[in-house]
């Protein structure tokens, strides 16, 4: 079961990344990189399934900043109930935006709304790596709580 990011981040340096390395600070605008392959990565749990899942504009924007100068292909790892979705967002169109009030923070407690830049990425733009990341699965009870 994946309960949180954390829970994200362990399973896919057991299954996927070993060399995965938590960013320094849970302040950076990315959760962990992975330097053999170099890869920054976003990581995000959803305790509800989408067909299309939020990224937050400000995100995007830096993880593909940094890739622009430092070479870092960005990565948008997303858990649902029904499965672990890997996006390679360089091989991907950039979202179309919208502005629309949303939580500060869905961490620290912040629920405040907001106005926030998002944009929505169809799952079928990323690999689904559930099998590999969860092989104790089952399919029946949700992967993520």
């Amino acid at each position: 079961m994946i309960r949180n990011e954390s829970d994200l981040f362990d399973r896919i340096k057991q299954y996927i990344l070993p060399d995965l390395i938590k960013s320094p600070r849970s302040s950076d605008k990315y959760d962990c990189y992975c330097p053999k392959r170099g890869l920054i990565i976003e990581l995000k749990c959803r305790s509800v399934h989408y067909d299309s899942l939020m990224i937050e504009k400000k995100k995007y924007q830096f993880l593909m900043e940094h890739y622009t100068y430092f070479g870092e292909k960005p990565v948008y790892i997303n858990a649902t109930p029904y499965g672990v979705w890997f996006f390679k967002l360089t091989k991907m169109p950039e979202p179309s935006w919208i502005y629309r009030d949303m939580p500060e923070s869905t961490k620290f407690g912040k629920r405040k709304k907001i106005k926030k830049w998002v944009g929505f990425i169809e799952l079928s733009q990323g690999v689904n790596v559930t099998e590999r990341i969860a092989p104790d699965w089952d399919g029946n009870s949700p992967l993520v709580r």
